[in-house]
């Protein structure tokens, strides 16, 4: 807590341009696997996010778009201004946007989606699918 207070807590009560990158297909994959045979412990899951380079690239450029957005003209006509605090642990690479976005991604990531499941679901004339779109 202390950390997301630290980077956000700035930019309190004040309007400011949001925008996030996502990996919406990701090379890498993690898995899902039992933590014991009794069925209300949770399971394991470990994303193994940026497993694949090509995951953490694809951050990387999201994130330079975001930049370029910010920067433009259209939203400095109507004040708006970059996230200006340095992520901690990044502060060496500040001004390299691709090392210090790397390094930011590698320290903030987030998911937008919610682990649900291992088996593929779909249409059902798609014979790679083990459940249809009504769960069958």
């Amino acid at each position: 807590m202390q950390y997301h207070r630290k980077i956000y807590a700035p930019y309190s009560n004040k309007p400011f341009y949001w925008c996030l990158s996502e990996v919406l297909h990701p090379k890498g994959a993690g898995y899902v696997t039992l933590r014991s045979s009794n069925p209300h412990d949770p399971p394991i899951i470990d994303p193994l996010y940026f497993s694949h380079f090509d995951d953490l690239d694809t951050i990387v450029e999201g994130l330079k778009k975001c930049k370029e957005i910010g920067e433009s003209e259209p939203l400095k006509r109507i004040g708006s201004k970059l996230f200006s605090t340095i992520y901690p642990g990044c502060e060496k690479f500040f001004g390299d946007d691709d090392k210090y976005f790397r390094c930011m991604a590698q320290s903030i990531l987030v998911t937008c989606s919610h682990p649900v499941g291992t088996v593929k679901m779909g249409d059902r004339r798609d014979s790679s699918t083990v459940l249809d779109p009504q769960l069958r």
